[in-house]
């Protein structure tokens, strides 16, 4: 066991049902978006693991404590906590996409606090040019990242990131889902902060967003969650009773570069909610996301729902099975390796 040492963040045993608790084993620099749901094998975490937030489509958002759902649904547009603590702030800002105009999409992210020593990273899409080129990305409000290919330090270190394409699932199963097709990669942000690392996929008018991070040793909380190891109390009504649904007023980090473009902040013409969406729409909604696990359905039915049309669709499913198997080769070696 590693429990005597300072590197250890928890202990992982089997406990079936009607049996004593196998021996247990220490682990080290645990990532909770790694583990695999099972009802015989339990980890308990006392120190600080490495989580990751994900938040796509229109929107959902898996956060640290829920890599595997059930997903947390905010389609409101505005800026929002994703990330609040006292020593690293993160924001996320949603508005109206063309695929999406009845629901908000993530659409910006921006970093700040203490951690970053008085330095803020923005990252928004401002347009008109759909794409990458349409986004913005500062540093301390210094235009940066303006080519494909292009890379940026901070002369004091602090952040590094870069522009390129890559395979959006290299960062998270669902890092792809409603952008793009599968099987091409796809232009993207990565960075590389003090405490975490951040990454974000361009779409034409919309973005989706990785933090990948160590759990904050102060606290934290957000639309992300408060990384408590607790899936229960990260759901909306929770969020909301903590103040974290509503969108942020005042000077928010966003302010450090453009403003929301008005066209993010106004709903355009689409279904509004699953009442609205016509019988024959939700029909075809139903057959193409039929190959998808069940907690999955709904939501491919939702987004098509909210699309107008079942093109989303495709993405999405190919994703999702995706990711079955990946789960299921995780699943398997874990077994392997507790025997």
């Amino acid at each position: 066991l590693c429990a005597g040492e300072s590197t250890c963040e928890g202990i992982e045993y089997t406990e079936a049902a009607g049996e004593v608790p196998s021996a247990c084993k220490g682990q080290r620099d645990i990532h909770t978006s790694k583990c695999t749901p099972t009802t015989d094998r339990k980890t308990e975490i006392f120190g600080t693991p490495w989580g990751k937030c994900i938040t796509f489509g229109d929107p959902h958002v898996f956060g640290f404590d829920r890599p595997h759902g059930p997903k947390m649904n905010l389609f409101d547009t505005g800026e929002y906590y994703l990330v609040n603590s006292s020593e690293l702030v993160v924001q996320g800002r949603f508005g109206y996409g063309k695929d999406y105009p009845a629901f908000s999409s993530t659409v910006g992210v921006a970093v700040g606090g203490p951690l970053l020593q008085g330095h803020t990273l923005y990252v928004a899409y401002i347009g008109p040019t759909p794409g990458w080129g349409g986004f913005k990305v500062l540093w301390d409000g210094q235009e940066i990242l303006t080519e494909m290919d292009a890379q940026f330090s901070s002369q004091d270190g602090l952040m590094s990131g870069k522009l390129f394409s890559v395979e959006p699932t290299d960062y998270h199963k669902y890092a792809r889902d409603t952008i793009g097709t599968w099987g091409e990669t796809l232009p993207s942000y990565y960075f590389t902060l003090p405490g975490m690392n951040l990454y974000v996929l361009a779409g034409g008018d919309t973005c989706n967003v990785v933090i990948e991070m160590k759990k904050l040793s102060g606290g934290q909380d957000g639309i992300c969650g408060n990384f408590n190891c607790d899936v229960a109390d990260d759901g909306y009504d929770a969020l909301a009773l903590r103040g974290l649904a509503t969108p942020l007023t005042g000077t928010t980090l966003f302010s450090s570069g453009p403003a929301q473009p008005e066209a993010q902040t106004k709903m355009r013409k689409g279904a509004v909610t699953l009442q609205d969406c016509s019988h024959e729409l939700k029909v075809k909604a139903a057959e193409s996301c039929q190959a998808m696990d069940e907690d999955k359905e709904d939501s491919c039915i939702f987004d098509i729902c909210a699309a107008g049309t079942v093109d989303v669709a495709k993405g999405e499913v190919t994703t999702d099975l995706v990711s079955q198997g990946v789960d299921q080769d995780m699943a398997a070696k874990e077994e392997m390796m507790m025997h």
